[in-house]
């Protein structure tokens, strides 16, 4: 089911790809009128869309070769993780009954289709939760502070999901920091993801408990 919510997403990531979507829709609807399918036009969209061959091959091998798949391998689970074939690890202190609460495998994969190469072998921590941990300022900057590249997701009181991934660490500083590996993103209501546009180097800025700096 996650499979088939992720080839629905794929229309939704970035709006350059439009003219994809709409050559793919008019096959479909001229399959549907024609009688025929049209191999060869599928064929070329196909070669185009480099996510949907991902998001075909972990179907096959899922369907149809799950036992040649060495999941006894560190390396070779690292192999996957680096393709984005599966996604990073997840560790946790807690026994989670779900996925997440804001985010759904769907949603996870495709970030992570985002994240520079060397996030995408590594194992993903949880470092706080807000209904878990509660709604302390300074329980989340401690957990957040010099822990690595994050992924910062938030739920406003509209139901809107949205966030941001930082490359580098988060540390109190009076100056603007980060990357350009930094980006923005939106899951509700719109999956979205916004690179760094190159304008400036404000990627990042964490301050507070200053009198005269911005907090």
């Amino acid at each position: 089911m996650y499979l088939i919510d992720l080839i629905i997403l794929k229309s939704k990531i970035k709006p350059k790809e439009k003219e994809d979507d709409e050559l793919l829709t008019n096959i479909i609807k001229e399959t549907e009128i024609e009688g025929y399918f049209d191999q060869g036009r599928f064929m070329d969209w196909y070669t185009n869309n480099l996510l949907f061959q991902r998001l075909f091959n972990i179907l096959v091998n899922r369907l149809f070769l799950y036992q040649t798949i060495p999941y006894h391998s560190e390396e070779e689970m690292n192999k996957l993780r680096f393709s984005n074939q599966i996604s990073p690890a997840i560790h946790s202190r807690y026994k989670l009954m779900e996925f997440s609460k804001l985010l759904s495998p769907a949603d996870y994969f495709i970030l992570n289709e985002n994240l520079p190469s060397d996030c995408k072998s590594t194992q993903h921590i949880l470092l706080f939760s807000s209904a878990l941990d509660g709604g302390s300022w300074n329980a989340f900057v401690n957990s957040s502070m010099y822990q690595g590249s994050t992924y910062i997701i938030i739920k406003d009181k509209d139901g809107y999901i949205f966030g941001g991934f930082a490359y580098e660490d988060w540390k109190q500083n009076s100056k603007f920091s980060g990357d350009k590996k930094n980006f923005l993103f939106s899951i509700r209501p719109k999956l979205r993801c916004y690179p760094t546009t190159g304008y400036n180097n404000n990627f990042q800025y964490l301050n507070f408990g200053a009198k005269t700096l911005p907090n």
